[in-house]
């Protein structure tokens, strides 16, 4: 399996300068950096690219990172922070992914790739970290607010869905994720429309629909081949190239323009994103703003309707002023989550814990 590889800072990292390792392994894909502490802050130097359903363990990827990291630096990273798609157990350095067939063992890790320390978080605790990185130009505004000092939350659908609280840390001048499975809280419904969704999907998984089997890539093509079967739509050329794709989610996003069946999909992709969003702003009290990450919101962000999501978001009763205010970004760097795993294990490593 020969890796994507992208490069990043034209710059030699200085000697003295520790490399670390950063992932970020999700259902679809697993990304793989080097990078080195500038100032606090990582600089990434390279990152490896696969598809996870390509790769049966972490190691195999992390071995053909330090062996590249030596022949180009003569150098190998001395400790790593992997951030893995699924639920964490940090005391016993265990994540079994959610969405791929393998999990992550740091004792396993150590074991045969001579890293030093190995950290492990989830996926969506690393993007939490990488939103301390941002830029302006790395976020764009679906929903205009008053952002204020407080919590932040991000959600993230993708492969599944993710979520993550940030709490402001005083000592550290930084806000830090707090971790959540909150994508797998039961699907509520506010139509009769989404009641008929509801109940065919319980009928297909044979379980209780939550948010994530609707708000991800699987959760477009459900939506769509629901209304599909429930709705008359004309026809359109669009129709067969979609039925035979093996990426229909990215064809009906990209047809939301040109055929009707795609745009009620995203439409209601849209208002159902919005409801997540704010019934996670109401739980957590998120005035410092919602940050929407993953392929799905960068890859459309020019086309959701603000509009309907922001009619949707503050369809409260009693908060409706609270959620006015709150702002709702888009996250547009996409390797945030591997800046924020570099960050987690600046800050996180032995020698830092002490001094903090």
């Amino acid at each position: 399996m020969i890796p994507e590889v992208k490069k990043y800072s034209v710059e030699e990292p200085p000697e003295e300068a520790e490399l670390i390792i950063g992932a970020d392994i999700g259902g679809t894909n697993t990304n793989v950096c080097v990078a080195y502490n500038k100032n606090g802050k990582p600089e990434i130097l390279f990152s490896f690219h696969y598809k996870t359903q390509t790769i049966s363990t972490i190691v195999f990827a992390l071995k053909e990172v330090i062996r590249y990291s030596y022949m180009k630096y003569k150098r190998k990273p001395s400790k790593a922070c992997l951030a893995g798609a699924g639920p964490v157990n940090k005391e016993k350095g265990y994540c079994k992914l959610t969405n791929a067939e393998w999990d992550l063992d740091t004792k396993e890790i150590k074991k045969h790739t001579h890293l030093k320390e190995v950290m492990l978080i989830n996926d969506f605790e690393a993007t939490g970290y990488g939103v301390n990185l941002l830029t302006k130009r790395e976020i764009k505004i679906l929903k205009k607010g008053k952002e204020k000092a407080g919590i932040k939350a991000i959600i993230g659908p993708g492969t599944g869905l993710g979520k993550a609280i940030l709490v402001k840390s005083e000592s550290r001048g930084i806000h830090i994720p707090i971790p959540s499975e909150g994508g797998h809280v039961s699907f509520p419904v506010q139509s009769l429309e989404e009641l008929e969704l509801l109940e065919t999907t319980r009928k297909e998984i044979r379980s209780t629909p939550d948010y994530e089997d609707f708000l991800s890539g699987g959760g477009i093509i459900r939506i769509y081949e629901y209304l599909l079967i429930n709705k008359k739509y004309p026809d359109t050329k669009y129709r067969e190239e979609i039925s035979i794709s093996t990426k229909k989610e990215v064809l009906i996003a990209k047809y939301k323009d040109k055929d009707s069946a795609c745009a009620d999909t995203f439409n209601l992709f849209t208002i159902l994103l919005a409801r997540c969003s704010k019934n996670y702003a109401l739980e957590t009290v998120s005035t410092g703003g919602i940050y929407l990450s993953g392929g799905i919101v960068i890859n459309n962000k020019d086309h959701f309707n603000k509009a309907m999501f922001e009619k949707e978001f503050t369809d409260n009763r009693k908060m409706k002023k609270m959620l006015r205010e709150i702002p709702v970004y888009i996250i547009l760097n996409y390797d945030i989550s591997l800046k924020g795993a570099c960050l987690a294990a600046i800050i996180n490593t032995k020698n830092n814990k002490k001094k903090s």
